[in-house]
């Protein structure tokens, strides 16, 4: 909301840490960190050519990250992320 412009940069990266319900919206934000359902809210603000999003809970297998972003993303907006995350392994 303070930063409007940010939502028409060419390159928005930014953390995406919870995914689904395994998180409450409520403790995202006690932990200073951003939700999907948060992002899903604004999802047709977002004017960048590329969505970067990256430093989600281990919670969640890489493979399972890209597996819920494709599914609950809007398809306009799914074709424009990048998931900083592999596709299969661990993070570490």
């Amino acid at each position: 909301d303070t930063h409007p412009s940010l939502l028409e940069t060419r390159v928005l990266i930014m953390e995406c840490s919870f995914l689904d319900e395994r998180k409450e919206l409520s403790a995202s934000r006690a932990g200073c960190h951003i939700h999907l359902d948060e992002l899903l809210e604004r999802a047709g603000e977002f004017n960048n050519e590329h969505l970067v999003l990256m430093h989600f809970s281990q919670i969640y297998r890489p493979e399972e990250v890209h597996q819920i972003l494709e599914r609950r993303l809007p398809k306009s907006l799914w074709e424009r992320t990048h998931v900083f995350a592999p596709r299969r392994g661990g993070f570490f």
